[in-house]
């Protein structure tokens, strides 16, 4: 059986306790039925836009959540069962009477047959944020941060602007982060003597963003942030 499109029923989207993309991962599964999905890092990553260490986190959770189980859980390739409990039945319940009246939300990516019991097909398939065109705000951004490199680097040798205006599109859309809390993490990691040697470029900053944010809010705390080998009052560095 052919699916032309992945369908999230939506007793899937009332759950509560997952994030939007543990209940991306729960619909797939469910839409490649009794023969489990067979994932792999790397092409998840892609469908979800996240970095590939990310996915086993998601699937880890969605088992000790109690609605999937995981074979094979080291190997490169793992095949994911929907877990048989009552409240996956509930579910599943609940997602064949919808379906009968059309109370499906639909993803509108195109997917593979349920035989084939893989995503391959579906990440080449998939729409690539990278297609889309960043908006002002993310432009902005990228562009702050290249200024902030040259100031101490005039040689730097000088990136693709437009990826980086697309990493920060991700992060703002994606990561749901908001353009200030961007801003103050640039302009505090470049101001910062450590930091400011190692993130070197969009992609950097995404990936480190939790890691320092959460720096700049403990020094933010103690009143102080680091300036080289100086220390200086924060005052009104974050707002």
């Amino acid at each position: 059986m052919t699916l032309s499109y992945l369908h999230i029923p939506v007793a899937v989207l009332k759950l509560a306790d997952l994030n939007i993309r543990e209940k991306l991962l729960l619909g797939l599964v469910i839409a490649f039925g009794n023969g489990g999905l067979r994932v792999n890092n790397q092409e998840l990553s892609v469908l979800l836009d996240i970095w590939p260490s990310r996915v086993s986190r998601l699937l880890k959770s969605l088992e000790q959540k109690g609605y999937v189980k995981i074979e094979n859980p080291q190997s490169r390739y793992r095949v994911v069962h929907l877990l048989q409990s009552a409240r996956v039945e509930s579910i599943l319940l609940a997602t064949r009477r919808t379906s009968r009246t059309g109370a499906l939300a639909t993803l509108s990516t195109p997917t593979v047959a349920q035989s084939s019991n893989t995503i391959e097909q579906v990440t080449k398939a998939t729409p690539s944020i990278k297609n889309l065109r960043p908006n002002s705000e993310a432009s902005r951004l990228a562009q702050l941060l290249l200024d902030l490199i040259l100031e101490r680097k005039p040689d730097f040798r000088k990136p693709d602007l437009s990826a980086w205006s697309k990493t920060f599109e991700r992060l703002l859309r994606l990561d749901c982060r908001t353009p200030d809390r961007v801003e103050a993490v640039i302009r505090w990691c470049q101001g910062d003597s450590f930091w400011q040697n190692n993130i070197l470029s969009a992609d950097t900053l995404r990936e480190k963003f939790d890691q320092l944010e959460l720096k700049m809010r403990a020094m933010n705390e103690h009143g102080t942030r680091k300036i080289g080998d100086h220390a200086e009052p924060v005052g009104e560095f974050i707002r």
